[in-house]
């Protein structure tokens, strides 16, 4: 099975505007909060330019970690909207609304997205190319902790993760690299006071952008663990 599928683009795109149409709002929230430390590490950078202080240095590490663990939040939440939308009450009536569901399963995604991380942070201070290599194959592990499965104590997430991403790892990089191409070059580094139309522009298509990798990620997790035979 192919990782990069015209056909599973043509799934997302067709997703996307239903999907956008019902969380357009909490998207919008989302991206404003990476917005927001988007903005203030641009602005520590420039102020450190302009002054030459070191003082500006310390604050710069300490805002981007907290941007991280803030981003990365969103990230997971991000992610679990889009399994929802899914899994939710098209399929399960009795499913909880979507606040009760991003309460009950954030805390999960979040806490398994940091032990990839970490692990992988791991693995790539001893060698660097498996550090890379364990970040690419835990991708899909807030996917696996949306799952009843995971949440009854039936599948671990990271070990699920590797197993539905085993033999996938070159085109699932490519696959990751694509994406981070694109947001790189949709990620503004100018002040919204300087160029507001230039900058808000840039955040909309990041909207877009960060809702059809969700998509693309999403079939592609189901379309591995059908190829592998796994439990859906």
């Amino acid at each position: 099975m192919d990782v990069l599928s015209l056909q599973r683009l043509k799934f997302s795109l067709q997703s996307f505007p239903p999907l956008i149409k019902q969380s357009l709002v909490l998207f919008i929230v989302l991206e404003g909060i990476n917005f927001f430390f988007n903005q203030i590490m641009v602005y520590l950078q420039a102020a450190r330019m302009t002054s030459k202080e070191d003082f500006f240095v310390p604050l710069i590490i300490f805002l981007a970690f907290v941007g991280f663990i803030v981003q990365s939040t969103v990230k997971v939440v991000w992610i679990l909207v889009v399994c929802r939308f899914f899994n939710g009450k098209n399929k399960n009536p009795d499913m909880e609304d979507l606040s009760t569901y991003l309460w009950f399963h954030v805390e999960h995604g979040l806490i398994e997205s940091m032990r990839a991380f970490l692990k992988s942070v791991l693995y790539g201070f001893l060698f660097i190319v498996p550090g890379v290599l364990k970040m690419i194959r835990y991708q899909f592990v807030v996917f696996v902790a949306a799952e009843s499965r995971y949440q009854e104590g039936h599948i671990e997430a990271l070990k699920a993760s590797e197993r539905i991403s085993s033999g996938k790892t070159l085109p699932l990089f490519g696959l990751v690299l694509i994406f981070a191409v694109f947001g790189f070059f949709t990620t503004s580094n100018e002040l919204l006071i300087d160029a507001p139309i230039s900058v808000l522009s840039m955040e909309v298509v990041t909207i877009g952008l960060t809702t059809l990798e969700c998509l693309y990620l999403y079939f592609l997790y189901n379309d591995l663990k059908k190829d592998k035979g796994l439990q859906a």
